[in-house]
């Protein structure tokens, strides 16, 4: 399972720098730890000071999500080489890190005097602007003048909300909502632990620069959504348009733009890599806000201008039942069709499957649709064998678990029967046999059917080895068709009740297999 490990250390991980966003860390211009982030990496992408720029804007990021949470970044794969690049910041012991810090030093400088500045005309705020960066860069004034201008325009999304979070759109239910600035950081971060966990063969360094320019178009133009009259084509040349527009003439105008078209085009596999970030950022989000009870019911869409998508109406009519519902199916394809990354796939099913606020208290689920003949054949399967397993007095209880597993995609059904204490097993052992055999022959699906034995006994005596305490915690998230004394039942409840349990990966038939074989047994027991 250890895919799956992975996939839950991304998601635990994003959930946690999205801290970063709900951090207010200058109250006078309600700037987030993200906003200031966003605006020191903006000038070290317009001031070009150095070709480790991925470097810099890493340690820039990892140093505030560590102030955040302390030694947590050293579970990760990647942990002790960002630990590492943390520390290098600390000590200023390389031309990267004294520029990370002095790209910091500066954005406070900047929020600071645009806000005291705000009502100066444009010559002031330039000549503002020279007083600011003439001792910390060997700049000329029109240089000066560029990055100033790149910086500003690009400042204006830290105050841009998201469009899809508006009153027009999904009209989520809190004060203060996500901005475009700190979007970006976010999609930053994903990628970051992405390529820790997946350690994939691409150039980190430009898919950071990537991202944290791609936004780069809005600064003139908005957030332009699916859902705002505006074609695919339209968007494109609007964007393109701004994008040259906004890069003015800083000395590396064309490398910046090259880096935006490619992006924009998906020519190479980092721009395709950055263009799923930034998807699956903002379907994280949405169900970071569903999570949070901040999104409205389906029956409160009356403004939402996404419900005239004939589309969206399709989705609604097929049963969601949720925002992050409709969510999740516009979007899911974009990511399954995708053979190169397909943990983005994996992230997104996990997310729809789980609360993201719970993932790291040990069980995990995700939900597989059955086909109404799969559904009957599995049930009548299990069904008619546990039937026979009841009118057997040496057998005392029968629970059943469904699992993720990485070999099956649909995952697989285990079945197991407890024997009452001092029955021989030998001759049970050769009737599990027989049981699976059969079921082998007969099951035409996807998913594996699994019988197995022990003794009642088994889950009362723990010999504080990881496989006892294993198979307690699988009881307690299992399904129990029938117990004769009801012990196995007391001790799941028990079990139940326990803080932690373990990493578990189960799996939730749809419709509901262990429901539908208890209903068949009550009415033959």
């Amino acid at each position: 399972m250890k895919k799956l490990d992975e996939v839950r250390n991304v998601l635990q991980y994003y959930v946690l720098a999205n801290k970063l966003q709900t951090s207010i860390t200058d109250v006078r211009n309600n700037y987030s730890t993200a906003d200031h982030l966003y605006g020191s990496m903006i000038l070290a992408i317009a001031m070009n000071e150095t070709d480790q720029l991925g470097k810099v804007l890493r340690m820039m990021i990892l140093d505030d999500f560590q102030k955040l949470y302390p030694y947590r970044l050293y579970v990760l794969k990647s942990g002790s080489l960002f630990e590492q690049e943390i520390n290098e910041f600390h000590k200023l012991q390389t031309k990267e890190a004294r520029l990370a810090f002095k790209y910091k030093l500066l954005d406070l400088s900047f929020a600071e005097a645009m806000l005291e500045g705000k009502e100066l005309d444009d010559e002031q705020k330039i000549n503002m602007a020279r007083s600011i960066l003439k001792d910390a860069c060997d700049c000329s004034l029109d240089e000066m003048d560029e990055i100033y201008r790149f910086y500003a325009l690009h400042a204006r999304l830290k105050h841009k909300v998201r469009t899809g979070w508006d009153q027009n759109h999904w009209n989520i239910k809190t004060k203060r909502l996500e901005r475009v600035s700190e979007h970006v950081v976010k999609t930053m971060m994903l990628a970051l632990l992405m390529e820790s966990e997946f350690q994939y063969p691409l150039d980190m360094d430009r898919i950071l620069q990537m991202l944290i320019i791609h936004e780069t178009g809005e600064t003139l133009i908005g957030d332009i959504t699916p859902f705002d009259g505006v074609t695919d084509e339209q968007k494109k040349e609007i964007e393109h348009q701004a994008m040259t527009k906004a890069v003015g003439r800083l000395s590396h105008r064309d490398a910046l733009l090259d880096m935006l078209f490619e992006f924009d085009e998906g020519r190479t596999d980092e721009a395709k890599f950055v263009y799923f970030s930034d998807k699956l950022d903002a379907d994280l989000q949405a169900k970071i806000y569903q999570d949070q009870k901040l999104q409205q019911s389906l029956s409160d869409q009356s403004d939402n201008i996404v419900f005239a998508n004939k589309e969206i109406q399709k989705i609604k009519e097929n049963g969601a039942s949720t925002a992050f519902d409709i969510w999740y199916s516009f979007d899911h394809e974009i990511y399954a069709c995708n053979q190169q990354f397909p943990e983005f796939s994996m992230l997104l099913k996990m997310a729809r499957d789980n609360n993201l606020f719970h993932l790291h208290e040990g069980v995990l689920k995700e939900k597989v649709e059955l086909t109404e003949k799969e559904h009957e054949t599995l049930t009548n399967l299990i069904t008619s064998e546990v039937n026979a397993l009841y009118t057997d007095n040496n057998i005392d209880c029968v629970y059943m678990i469904s699992d993720q597993t990485e070999q099956k995609e649909s995952g697989s059904i285990q079945i197991t029967i407890l024997l009452k204490n001092g029955v021989h097993s030998f001759p049970y052992c050769e009737m599990i046999n027989r049981i699976n055999r059969m079921i082998d022959k007969k099951n035409p699906t996807k998913i594996d059917v699994y019988f197995q034995y022990g003794h009642v006994q088994d889950n009362l005596m723990v010999a504080f080895q990881p496989q006892d305490l294993s198979r307690l915690e699988r009881l307690a998230v299992s399904d129990i068709l029938f117990d004769k004394s009801g012990q196995t039942t007391k001790l799941q409840n028990d079990m139940k009740n326990q803080d932690y349990l373990n990493q578990h990966y189960l799996v939730d038939y749809i419709p509901p297999m262990s429901e539908a074989v208890k209903r068949k047994l009550k009415m033959k027991i």
